[in-house]
């Protein structure tokens, strides 16, 4: 009687659970690199990374806003920010086959990811400067533009707002496709409680899934599609994984990142233009396509405040 129960309890035991649940998926899923990923999976758990990335979380005090602890001015020079913050949409709530499948706090959650990453590594609270390097290494568009191989990137490309555009109307292939992310979060799951025991924290999966989620949109848009697919998922996986080994401390804020160039600004109906490293007003016209006169600006708090103009060079 006592090896039916023994048994009984050895095919529901969470290492059962997952043994069962990849073998599910890789004879489902027949795509290059899955193999890979599940293998890192174990190293990453075995090894302890996970176990000091759910120590840090549990430590960790995580981010009322995105940039907190940058200046206004800062945060309005970082244009990844600024782009995403502009185009992507802010749904209260994501409604399937309504709401887009990458939105704003899709996005929202790869700079307080790097933060807590940044938090693991340093193993003490972070201070401003950290937060500086972090925003303004181009440590951001490595990820975005390179993903898995962002640490071999020299010089990142700058975000544009077509990038995010297309990030937009970025959908899943299919049903298929979709589901591949939670089938290796579960397998992620029963691994995690095999090995440390219940998590205390259930949304940390979830914040996790969601940085993942933009990941895959970002790979999709990087490879010229608008749809996701399988692949999309092992490559997000892929840099999650380079990022938690990698010591992303060894990324130092760019200065130029963090300096205003100035802007042109529309007389007429004030949509306004930041200058690009290298940009001068010289290098445009002075009609904007609304038949007003563009002027330039050193900042636009005043626009942005809705004030008088203070600091203009017509």
């Amino acid at each position: 009687m006592s090896s039916i129960r023994d048994t009984i309890r050895e095919k529901f035991t969470d290492k059962e659970i997952a043994r069962r649940q990849i073998k599910k998926t890789v004879n489902e899923y027949n795509v290059v690199g899955l193999n890979g990923i599940i293998s890192e999976l174990k190293n990453l758990i075995e090894s302890g990374i996970y176990e000091n990335l759910f120590n840090a979380y549990e430590n960790w005090v995580e981010p009322t806003d995105i940039g907190e602890g940058l200046t206004a001015d800062e945060k309005r020079n970082h244009r990844m920010i600024m782009h995403a913050y502009t185009i992507l949409s802010h749904p209260p709530v994501k409604l399937p086959f309504i709401s887009d499948a990458i939105d704003f706090l899709d996005f929202y959650y790869l700079y307080p990811f790097l933060e807590l990453i940044y938090f693991m590594k340093v193993g003490r609270k972070l201070e401003p400067e950290d937060i500086i390097n972090i925003y303004f290494s181009e440590l951001g568009e490595r990820i975005v533009f390179g993903m898995d191989k962002f640490d071999e990137i020299s010089d990142p490309p700058e975000p544009t707002a077509e990038f995010f555009l297309k990030l937009k109307k970025v959908r899943w292939k299919d049903r298929k496709s979709k589901k591949l992310l939670g089938r290796l979060r579960a397998i992620r799951e029963f691994l995690i409680y095999y090995k440390f025991g219940y998590l205390k924290d259930i949304s940390f999966l979830v914040k996790e899934d969601t940085f993942l989620l933009f990941l895959a949109g970002c790979s999709a848009v990087n490879n010229g599609r608008d749809k996701m697919i399988d692949e999309d998922v092992i490559t997000a996986y892929k840099t999650y994984f380079n990022l938690l080994k990698t010591d992303i401390t060894k990324y130092k804020a760019n200065p130029e990142m963090m300096s205003d160039k100035g802007y042109l600004v529309c007389d007429k109906c004030n949509e306004y233009y930041q200058l690009q490293s290298g940009e001068s007003p010289e290098n445009f016209t002075d009609k904007c396509e609304c038949g007003g006169k563009l002027k330039f600006y050193e900042n636009i708090d005043w626009l942005l405040e809705g004030g008088e103009d203070v600091e203009k060079t017509d």
